[in-house]
């Protein structure tokens, strides 16, 4: 991300940085919210090349449909990183071209090209939801919470790491 606007060696010692620091590490018992975060970032320089790189048709096709598919998968992990879908989406209309009314054809592909890799890449968790499940995908990121042992086929260990299934449990 930094890449975009500093040159390389800096942009190395700024992701050095941040890998190493302990704000980051500070996260990790929050990891359920903390992975929209590595999804929403990968997505800025998706978003940025779009608005303002992506100069062929082809170019433009690829990289939304790459934006697309990432934020789909990010849905799994948390239904917030469908944010980033939307953000991309202003950006090919507003950005691209002199004014967001010309070169319509382009914006209609990128667009297309963005909603159907977004809902091929989120439909099993969309479908699954429309149906009136639930995003059981997701628990992993929670921890190992007991309620679900039984489920599994696990057996219990001599201590819990999660003793039951809640957002809020911290």
């Amino acid at each position: 991300l930094l890449r975009l606007i500093v040159p390389l060696p800096l942009a190395a010692v700024g992701a050095a940085w941040m890998a190493t620091t302990t704000l980051s590490l500070k996260l990790v018992p929050h990891v359920r919210d903390y992975s929209k975060g590595a999804f929403i970032i990968a997505m800025i320089p998706l978003i940025v090349v779009l608005a303002l790189r992506a100069r062929s048709r082809r170019a433009l096709v690829l990289v939304a449909a790459a934006a697309g598919a990432l934020a789909g998968i990010g849905v799994g992990f948390k239904m917030d990183v469908a944010v980033s879908v939307g953000l991309a989406a202003v950006s090919i209309v507003v950005f691209r071209g002199r004014r967001p009314w010309t070169d319509l054809a382009d914006k209609s592909l990128g667009l297309a090209a963005l909603g159907l890799a977004f809902m091929l890449a989120a439909s099993p968790v969309v479908l699954r939801l429309s149906s009136g499940g639930s995003n059981a995908a997701h628990v992993i990121l929670l921890g190992w919470a007991e309620s679900f042992d039984g489920a599994l086929g696990l057996d219990r260990s001599a201590y819990a790491l999660l003793p039951f299934y809640s957002d809020d449990y911290q």
